[in-house]
């Protein structure tokens, strides 16, 4: 398996048109409602002259990715209008946890701007179902990291949506990702704009 990103899609549910709820649980790990979430206590933004330059923090790599998705897409619309109708689903695969959630915030940009797809709650893979937590050492046979997330919501809908800042792309630039000496995961991310 080469590095890089798989995205499929599905369905909510077999209607098709039953939105996920947040007590929606897989073997993949709880649904991560993100209208439930206060967007200071998972990012911040950091000083920077002409992009947006965030500071992410999670319990976990699972948690920090479903986090910085959630920055990603609260910077990008005003999601109380979102509703979770469908999911995509991405899978990364990376040579460390920076470029996982680098390769996973691309992935999503790039959903966002070819299927105007527009997120609001996230799945991301837990191997332990005791703890929900992605081990930092979670690695296929040639030693890179996988991560696989669900993203639900819906295609945008001018009339209902409004969409605010413009992302260009994600930057490597001042990025990092990696747990600290309390145990807390926590990611600088670079968005250009």
């Amino acid at each position: 398996k080469k590095q890089g990103a798989v995205v499929n899609e599905i369905q909510a549910h077999d209607a098709g048109n039953e939105s996920a709820t947040s007590e929606d649980r897989t073997p993949m790990g709880v649904l991560m409602d993100w209208t439930q979430l206060r967007p200071n206590d998972v990012y911040r933004e950091l000083p920077h002259p002409a992009d947006l330059f965030l500071e992410v923090t999670g319990d976990s790599l699972a948690q920090l990715c479903a986090h910085a998705l959630f920055a990603l897409f609260h910077n990008l619309a005003e999601l109380s209008s979102v509703q979770p109708v469908r999911a995509r689903v991405i899978e990364v695969l990376a040579d460390n946890p920076a470029d996982v959630v680098r390769r996973l915030l691309s992935e999503a940009l790039v959903i966002f701007y070819t299927e105007r797809f527009l997120a609001v709650a996230a799945r991301v893979k837990a191997p332990s179902p005791d703890t929900g937590h992605y081990p930092a050492n979670e690695i296929d046979a040639t030693d890179r990291l996988i991560l696989s997330v669900e993203l639900w919501g819906e295609t945008i809908d001018p009339q209902r949506h409004e969409l605010l800042t413009e992302i260009k792309a994600v930057t490597r630039h001042q990025l990092s990702a990696g747990p600290g000496t309390d145990g807390m995961w926590s990611a600088t991310i670079l968005l250009d704009v």
